[in-house]
């Protein structure tokens, strides 16, 4: 015996967007959303670049590793603070 499976998808319904402000384009939106990243984030980025540059190249300079330390820590707590 086989069992038979229904699957009913919802309906979307079509809304409209409110209008931009005058001079605003959906663009300029986006990359304002873009440029709303957390220093948390940021911070975490550099971190993960400096970190695959050292291991993939041998990239290094003195006080490599502090910077490293500190880059992680202050990007952690950010993150943790929401920041």
């Amino acid at each position: 015996m086989v069992a038979e499976l229904t699957i009913s998808y919802p309906r979307f319904a079509v809304v409209s967007c409110p209008r931009l402000p005058r001079g605003h384009t959906q663009e300029g939106l986006a990359m304002a959303r873009i440029g709303n990243r957390s220093a948390g984030m940021l911070l975490l980025a550099i971190w993960l670049i400096l970190h695959g540059l050292t291991g993939l190249i041998g990239f290094t300079f003195t006080g490599l590793g502090v910077l490293m330390a500190i880059l992680a820590l202050v990007a952690g707590l950010l993150l943790l603070l929401g920041r």
